[in-house]
């Protein structure tokens, strides 16, 4: 490795960080676990909320918002999500491009159905070392997106190791405690566990609008299975947790076999493998009469049964991969005579992002005022039913 750089330093590129939500989770990941790791880590955001990030950081980090602050040869590797470093690489000189200590450049993909997610028209074809995918099912549309040499390769939204639980048989076949966690609960699930609760069960609910915060491995530990889609799934399986996949697209219900699991992981865990809808009473009896298999069944698993959820062990191989493309990226070897052309498709796809950059700054906008509005409007009502609380209780005394 180059001398000159710092040792085990990299920049991780995210569109947005402003609230708790998957592709969120999966950078500030990566950051914890590099940080362990000895890594320099540095943070790429346009659009990010102060207090969230201090949350999620603790000032840890150095985060960059402008793109002409950053300069790419002090790092060893670059990891971008939603074709961040599209802006990045649009204002560096360029020439330094296509030097032999450009980083290894690390695009990836976590969605099959939101266009944010694919790869840009232009630029990652020709300039990403690595491409990723959090699934088959992505992986299998970002090659449509790409050209046909390209390769892609995994990684699954993995679990940090915090999460790691030793197995726990089911005390009792039907479960004591459910953890449901989701931004966009359906309808006849919401119902569904208020059903439950009803029969006995304990529910805890995270997720929005009413408890929007960070799933922590005590929350995965403390309760016998989880309701729940995508990348909580990987928390509750590598905590040897009862997985109920369910949410907006429907679901396979609980992960009770490995027939099931596997069909649900090419998915992403998103429900998409069967996209089954129950009404309230129908999912509240599935919970209840498949509880004790599915326990049984994730209580068992191994460790090879889990180790695609394992983050150290996808991290591991992510960084040989990066290690032996290092000092050889696509950039610096493209040929003298192809430079301009992709210097100019660049600036093209970077016009184009900045597009979605600018309406996206407008909707964050608008929905802040909308907050804050909303934030003034409850504040006022709660004055008055105060002023009127005292205005009774002034009366009644007057009366009396």
């Amino acid at each position: 490795m180059d001398t000159m750089k710092p040792k085990n330093s990299c920049l991780l590129a995210t569109h947005h960080l402003r609230a708790w939500g998957g592709s969120e989770l999966v950078v500030i990941e990566l950051a914890e676990a590099l940080s362990q790791l000895g890594f320099e880590v540095d943070l790429f955001t346009p659009f990010y909320d102060e207090a969230f990030v201090e949350e999620a950081f603790n000032s840890l980090l150095t985060i960059h918002t402008d793109p002409k602050a950053i300069c790419l040869h002090q790092y060893d590797f670059v990891y971008t999500q939603h074709q961040t470093l599209n802006s990045i690489l649009n204002v560096a000189p360029k020439n330094s491009l296509f030097e032999p200590s450009m980083p290894v450049l690390v695009y990836n993909h976590l969605s099959p159905y939101e266009p944010f997610e694919f790869p840009g028209p232009f630029v990652e074809s020709l300039a990403a070392d690595i491409i990723l995918a959090n699934s088959c099912e992505t992986q299998n549309k970002i090659k449509t997106c790409l050209n046909k040499e390209r390769s892609t390769s995994l990684f699954p939204n993995p679990a940090p190791r915090d999460f790691e639980q030793s197995p726990r048989p089911p005390e009792a076949k039907m479960p004591k405690a459910l953890l449901a966690v989701s931004n966009h609960l359906p309808k006849e699930m919401g119902l569904a566990l208020e059903l439950l609760e009803d029969r006995g069960v304990a529910v805890t609910r995270l997720g929005r609008p009413g408890n929007c915060r960070r799933v922590q491995a005590e929350d995965i530990a403390a309760h016998d299975a989880v309701i729940t889609i995508g990348k909580t799934v990987q928390y509750a399986l590598r905590a040897r947790r009862a997985v109920f996949c369910y949410d907006h697209f429907g679901g396979p219900g609980w992960l009770a076999d490995t027939a099931a699991l596997r069909a649900a992981e090419f998915y992403n865990f998103s429900g998409r493998c069967t996209p089954n809808k129950l009404d309230s009473a129908e999912l509240a009896d599935v919970i209840i009469s498949g509880f004790s298999k599915a326990a049984n069944f994730s209580s068992n698993l191994l460790d090879e049964d889990i180790r695609p959820y394992q983050l150290e062990f996808q991290l591991r191989d992510l960084l040989a991969l990066v290690g032996s493309k290092y000092g050889r990226s696509r950039l610096s070897k493209t040929p003298a005579g192809q430079q301009a052309d992709f210097i100019c498709k660049l600036s093209h796809e970077a016009e184009i992002y900045g597009l979605i950059d600018r309406h996206y700054e407008k909707m964050t906008n608008l929905t802040d005022q909308r907050t804050r509005l909303a934030q003034n409007l409850q504040r006022q009502k709660n004055r008055s039913e105060h002023l009127q609380k005292k205005l009774d209780q002034k009366q009644n005394s007057g009366t009396a």
